[in-house]
C-alpha cells in the first residue's frame, strides 16, 4: 500500500510518514486491499482532511483470491512482468549521461554529499513547495528567512542565509558564476568545472558539501529545533573538505605542498616522490 506507485499521488510513503501510518493502526506491510471495506475507501478521517486527494482516486476492483504478481513499466512505456535482468538492461542501454554527471559523480567524492546534490539538481528533495501539493492545509515558511516556503531555488540560491553560506564558500575556493537561480547556476558550473584538476576537485567537493549542509541545517531547524550560525556551517563545510584532502596523495590531479598548507593538511614527501616517478 505504501511503497508501490498505484495511487495518483504516487507512493503514499512520499506523503505519509511511518509514524502517521502506525498511529492510524496500519502496518508497514499492508496492501491496498487492507484499506478497502465493502468496495469503499476506509481512510482515517484526519488523513482525508489533511490529504483530500486520497478519496479522489477510484476504488480498484480487487480479486482477493488471486495471488499478487509484480509488474513494472519498461523504457518503452509498456507494463510487463518484472525481471531483474530486463530492468538492468533497460537502465544500462537506454539512459543518457546528463551534462552535469561529472559535477556530481566525480572520483574521490563524498558519497552522502553527492547523493543530496544529485537529488537537488533533479529537484527531488522534499522541499516545502513540493509538500504543499500533498498537505495543502499546512502553512509552510522557510526556516531560515520565514519570508516564503522553501523551494530548490529559494533554498540553494535565493534565501539570504544560504546566500551567505554559499558566498563565503565561493570566495574560499574561488568559484565564479553569473547571478541566477539554482538550476541556472548548475548549468554554468557543469561546464566551468569540467576540467579534471585539483582546483576543480576542491570546488566540486565544496559545492556538494555546501548543498548537503544547507539541507541538513534546514532539516535540523525544521524537525530538531536546532540551529547553527552561517559561520558555524561554513566551518563544518571547510572541515569536511580538509578531511577529504587527508585521503589524497600528493600529485593527485596536481595536488602540491602549497595547496596542502592552505588546507592545513600534512605533507608526505614520499607519496609525492612516488607519484612523480610514475
Amino acid at each position: 500500500m505504501w511503497f508501490d506507485n498505484w495511487h495518483q499521488l504516487g507512493p503514499l510513503s512520499y506523503v505519509l510518514s511511518p509514524r502517521e501510518i502506525t498511529n492510524a493502526g496500519y502496518n508497514i506491510r499492508d496492501k491496498v486491499s487492507d484499506v478497502i471495506v465493502d468496495e469503499n475507501w476506509n481512510w482515517p478521517v484526519e488523513w482525508i482532511e489533511m490529504i483530500p486527494q486520497l478519496n479522489d482516486f477510484p476504488v480498484p476492483r480487487i480479486n482477493r483470491e488471486k495471488k499478487d504478481e509484480v509488474y513494472w513499466v519498461n523504457y518503452k512505456g509498456n507494463i510487463v512482468p518484472f525481471a531483474v535482468n530486463q530492468v538492468s538492461s533497460s537502465i544500462i542501454c537506454h539512459e543518457q549521461i546528463v551534462d552535469w554527471y561529472d559535477l556530481v559523480w566525480f572520483q574521490n567524492r563524498i558519497p552522502s554529499h553527492c547523493f543530496i546534490l544529485w537529488l537537488a539538481i533533479l529537484g527531488r528533495l522534499r522541499t516545502q513547495d513540493r509538500m504543499k501539493r500533498w498537505k495543502n492545509s499546512i502553512d509552510f515558511n522557510c526556516v531560515f528567512c520565514n519570508a516564503q516556503m522553501d523551494s530548490h531555488s529559494h533554498l540553494f540560491s535565493d534565501c539570504n542565509y544560504s546566500k551567505e553560506v554559499w558566498n563565503l564558500m565561493k570566495n574560499k575556493v574561488e568559484i565564479k558564476h553569473c547571478p541566477g537561480n539554482w538550476f541556472e547556476i548548475i548549468i554554468e558550473l557543469q561546464y566551468s568545472l569540467k576540467k579534471k584538476n585539483i582546483s576543480n576537485f576542491i570546488k566540486k567537493t565544496a559545492l556538494a558539501a555546501t548543498v548537503y549542509h544547507i539541507w541538513n541545517e534546514r532539516n535540523k531547524r525544521l524537525f530538531g529545533k536546532q540551529s547553527n550560525s552561517v559561520e558555524n556551517v561554513v566551518k563544518i563545510i571547510t572541515e569536511n573538505i580538509r578531511l577529504k584532502m587527508f585521503s589524497l596523495k600528493l600529485g593527485y590531479l596536481g595536488l602540491n605542498e602549497e595547496i596542502c598548507k592552505q588546507w592545513n593538511v600534512p605533507v608526505k614527501n614520499n607519496d609525492y616522490n612516488h607519484e612523480s616517478r610514475k
